[in-house]
């Protein structure tokens, strides 16, 4: 049984796998192409202001992965097993609970910007900016949880489904990098017109989704009809891909105080654009995962360990392949991305050029722990894959982040990455041993995959 074709799997997961790394790409210049505009015509305090907001916008996206991955990955389980009516009810479950926690999450910066604000270590200029993007982005929280929520769910349909996705994150990038020209460029309205340049484009993303997902053909129109409750399992399955998300906002929080406590407002300029610089590795490396993550669901719903085990081998050798090319990439053209951003930055320019080595090599160890994630979550061993999830994005991240700039002094912090990484990967090595995750490196075994 093939999981949406007669394709190859090499095909199938290149047909599925465009689409979502375009996607996350255009997810990507939601945040790049603030910043550019930010940094280009309002200056680097302000930069630095967005970077200290951070954490607070990462939250409506964790949500959005924890209510769309575990929605998705049921689905696509359901669907396997041939049950189209459940997996139609949980479609319906999960756009309830999107609707609840982005209206619970929009409450508090709507009432207390100014108190969020400066919570994250905003104080003067930087409170101002930080509390006004807020403040005006807060009405927009419910569409920033939808739009990878339903993403995801779209490309657990089918490949059509998955280039609607695609085209809704394009007309949101779309809007969101025109309205940044006129807002910011030609109106002058700063935070306020960034803030309304990203929200707006957002509800555009989720709209489109929205109307695709409601359309009377699909096999997964949601279903409101009374029966299971599925939304623990939801939760449950999403749990790894949330704490992935949600970790950013402390581990965020504490390299601002770090930075600026080491390096002041441009070491905090510094870093908002060395995440820049990241982003694009990370959300290829995710967009491949996530392609073959209800691959996977669905072969295994289907009882078939041999598609199971060539769709993991397809998903190593590309994730493994990009990660290695963006290495070599941001090493060669930093300079490039660096002036792009921050055109008058020099005092930036210098921080950046010690770090740009080491977050790059970050990059193959960062692709091997988001393979062993998401692949262990996709069998539906959240359990395991969150003990990856909380190491890398939390637990070692704050410990080396603390132990390399006691031990080494202030420039040792840009090698926290790097060395959370490769501790993590043991912990994933750990993992591929007790579940026999990897059909490339071990034997596959039926039954200590598909139970």
């Amino acid at each position: 049984m093939q999981w949406f074709s007669k394709r190859s799997i090499a095909g199938e997961f290149l047909q599925l796998s465009i689409p979502t790394v375009l996607a996350g790409w255009i997810y990507a210049i939601y945040s790049v192409a603030d910043g550019v505009f930010i940094g280009r015509y309002i200056g680097s305090q302000a930069l630095a202001a967005l970077n200290l907001a951070l954490p607070v916008l990462y939250v409506p996206y964790a949500f959005g992965l924890l209510i769309g991955v575990g929605g998705a990955t049921l689905m696509s389980r359901m669907r396997g097993e041939g049950a189209v009516q459940e997996a139609r009810r949980v479609a319906a479950q999960t756009l309830v609970a999107l609707l609840v926690v982005g209206a619970l999450l929009m409450l508090p910066l709507l009432l207390f910007p100014h108190a969020v604000a400066t919570s994250l270590g905003a104080h003067g200029i930087l409170a101002k900016h930080c509390s006004t993007l807020l403040c005006t982005y807060a009405v927009f929280i419910p569409f920033a949880c939808a739009g990878p929520a339903l993403g995801f769910l779209l490309r657990a349909e089918n490949p059509r489904s998955a280039r609607i996705s695609l085209l809704a994150m394009g007309v949101g990038a779309c809007l969101n990098a025109g309205l940044d020209y006129l807002f910011i460029a030609r109106l002058g309205m700063q935070m306020e017109g960034a803030a309304l340049a990203t929200g707006i484009g957002q509800l555009g993303a989720a709209a489109v989704m929205l109307f695709w997902f409601r359309r009377a053909s699909s096999t997964l129109l949601p279903d409101f009809s009374q029966g299971p409750g599925y939304y623990w399992q939801i939760c449950y399955n999403g749990m790894s891909e949330f704490f992935s998300a949600i970790a950013p906002v402390i581990t965020i929080y504490a390299f601002n105080l770090t930075v600026v406590k080491l390096f002041g407002t441009p070491g905090l300029a510094a870093y908002a654009v060395m995440e820049y610089m990241t982003l694009g590795a990370i959300v290829t490396m995710l967009g491949l995962v996530q392609s073959m993550q209800p691959m996977i669901s669905f072969y295994r719903g289907a009882n078939n360990p041999v598609a199971m085990r060539r769709t993991m081998q397809v998903a190593v050798v590309s994730i493994l392949a990009c990660a290695a090319l963006f290495a070599l990439g941001t090493m060669g053209f930093a300079d490039v991305l660096v002036r792009m951003i921050l055109p008058e930055g020099r005092e930036v320019w210098g921080i950046i050029g010690g770090a740009v080595p080491w977050y790059a090599l970050a990059f193959l160890p960062a692709g091997v722990n988001l393979l062993v994630a998401g692949y262990l979550t996709a069998i539906e061993r959240p359990g395991a894959s969150l003990v990856i999830a909380v190491l890398r994005s939390l637990v070692l991240l704050l410990v080396f982040l603390w132990l390399l700039q006691s031990l080494f002094g202030a420039h040792a912090i840009w090698l926290t990455l790097l060395f959370t990484e490769l501790g993590t990967v043991l912990a994933s090595a750990a993992l591929v041993l007790r579940y026999r995750v990897s059909a490339v490196m071990l034997p596959f075994r039926r039954a200590s995959v598909v139970a």
